[in-house]
């Protein structure tokens, strides 16, 4: 049985500290998907995102008769903002499979968490924990835009990189 449960939006709330099923009467009774999206949101959540709405999109195209999902997204005092997604019940054991993966093991392809950490460490977004930062030296990756005169600037090698 995986740890994430799957829930009913009614019954679902990001904190302890907030109201359930806030706001969307109609949609109440819909599941809310264990994955999410935040500002703060790491490389493994954003991949994760991806490779979701990308498995709810062949999702869709199979079940055509109904709306089967949507993302909802909010403000909120802790994490600046948050984006949830809401499936229709009928979906209730796929999603559960989903989740039993992700609780087994937490990353739902790792094709894609290597291009999102790949992105994040050319574009100096990279957090604590990238592999590439600790697998390589600075190689003089492009450090960010171009300068004044539209010339790409390259890292120093002062980074961590």
């Amino acid at each position: 049985m995986p740890t994430v449960k799957i829930v009913k939006y009614s019954e679902w709330s990001p904190t302890a500290h907030d109201a359930k099923g806030l706001n969307l009467p109609d949609k109440q009774d819909w599941l809310v998907a264990p994955v999410t999206l935040n500002r703060d949101a790491d490389a493994i959540s954003r991949s994760n995102w991806r490779v979701f709405t990308r498995m709810l999109e062949e999702l869709s195209e199979q079940n055509t008769d109904i709306d089967n999902w949507e993302t909802a997204r909010f403000g909120h005092w802790a994490c600046g903002w948050f984006t949830i997604v809401l499936v229709h019940p009928r979906h209730k054991a796929w999603l559960e499979s989903i989740a039993e993966q992700l609780d087994g093991y937490p990353i739902l392809d790792e094709w894609d968490l290597a291009k999102v950490e790949e992105q994040d460490h050319v574009n100096s977004e990279c957090g604590e924990g990238c592999s590439l930062c600790e697998s390589e030296e600075c190689d003089g990756h492009p450090a960010g835009p171009s300068d004044p005169m539209g010339q790409t600037v390259y890292c120093d090698g002062s980074c961590k990189h």
